[in-house]
């Protein structure tokens, strides 16, 4: 089977792990994961780095660093993952979801700024914005932060897609107060898993190191004054991911390598658009994505998936809106319906970065099949 997007090994990684191995540091603590929030934190220019057990966590983490408590709201993007969403509802407070543009994919700023504007003049501003880098594509950070400014409210920002990617020729995932990042095993770098949190505030990484850890205090025995998490990354996964993170910039030509082909090798087809990669950025192309026009084309997206599937080949629509899942049913929703659009007629390909050659013509000649 040709996976949608696998693993990129380099060998660093086994070295690294064989290293705690021999150093018998099979656990959450050890040289290596603080060596991997150091080299994470200097790819990024920021000043802090938190290694965690997943971007979920340190989404969790976030929220309640900036405060967002029971009964609050926030603000965030529709077109995106649960694991950046569920969240907010872990503190009690209540996601209200924000279209895409056309431009980048990501949360629509100009709604944003429309409603914020609403609610100051009603005194009802939210607790924190929480938009999506969304397939290795940037936020417009400069923007976001504008806005989150004049509110004073704090913009957090779910990065676990875009690692590679630039904004304004500076690596892209380095925004907000807070931004967090993934290594799940389909992500631009793995550990198999695991996440970290990104801060330039200090106080903010103190204090999320200590609550990833339980929150104990620092005496001679186990003491707890507030309630935290089992949330630490291990040494081992801090090892593969450390190797993973010295061979990044190959595994962003890689698969920007694949989004090329691709959209070479489809150029000529009526109703097919790649997603778009907006000026004031660059994509990693974590995932290589595109939409048919069903009006203009002379197949369906569903039809296509099929057709890759029947080939050996992995393809997937783009995320279901939030706004759209059933567990997010009585929750408000601004916008024209692009991301629902987005969803119906957007389609995932393969994108791995070890892909081969034949492989990804084979993934191309199942789909000229069916589209031409």
């Amino acid at each position: 089977m040709i996976f949608l997007s696998t693993p990129h090994v380099s060998g660093r990684e086994l070295q690294y792990v064989e290293e705690v191995f021999k150093d018998n540091q099979i656990m959450p603590l050890g040289k290596m994961t603080n060596r991997f929030e150091e080299a994470f934190a200097q790819h990024l220019g920021v000043n802090h780095a938190v290694a965690l057990s997943s971007a979920t966590a340190g989404m969790h983490l976030a929220l309640r660093l900036v405060g967002v408590e029971r009964g609050d709201r926030v603000y965030t993007a529709s077109l995106t993952f649960i694991g950046g969403v569920g969240p907010i509802t872990y503190q009690g407070a209540e996601p209200v979801f924000f279209d895409c543009d056309a431009n980048s994919w990501c949360i629509d700023c100009d709604l944003l700024e429309e409603q914020l504007s609403v609610d100051n003049n009603n005194n009802n501003l939210p607790a924190a914005i929480v938009p999506t880098d969304l397939y290795g594509h940037s936020v417009d950070l400069d923007r976001l932060t504008k806005i989150a400014n004049r509110y004073e409210i704090p913009l957090v920002i779910d990065s676990a897609e875009v690692l590679g990617g630039t904004y304004k020729y500076k690596p892209a995932g380095a925004g907000g107060v807070i931004s967090v990042h993934s290594f799940n095993g389909n992500k631009m770098i793995t550990a198999s898993g695991g996440g970290m949190l990104v801060t330039n505030n200090e106080e903010y990484a103190k204090l999320a190191l200590k609550l990833a850890t339980q929150a104990r205090e620092p005496e001679l025995f186990y003491q707890h004054e507030t309630i935290g998490y089992n949330y630490r990354i291990s040494n081992v996964m801090s090892a593969i991911g450390l190797g993973q993170l010295e061979t990044l910039d190959e595994k962003v030509q890689l698969r920007r390598a694949v989004f090329a082909r691709y959209q070479k090798e489809f150029a000529s087809l009526i109703g097919v658009e790649f997603s778009p990669e907006a000026g004031y950025g660059k994509s990693s192309r974590w995932l290589s994505v595109l939409t048919i026009d069903e009006r203009l084309a002379n197949t369906t997206r569903d039809k296509l998936i099929t057709a890759l599937g029947e080939a050996g080949a992995e393809a997937r629509p783009v995320w279901k809106p939030m706004h759209m899942q059933p567990v997010f049913s009585d929750c408000d929703f601004y916008g024209s319906g692009l991301s629902q659009k987005y969803f119906e007629t957007g389609l995932c390909l393969p994108s791995s970065p070890g892909l081969t050659d034949a492989d990804q013509t084979t993934v191309i000649e199942a789909f000229l099949q069916e589209a031409s």
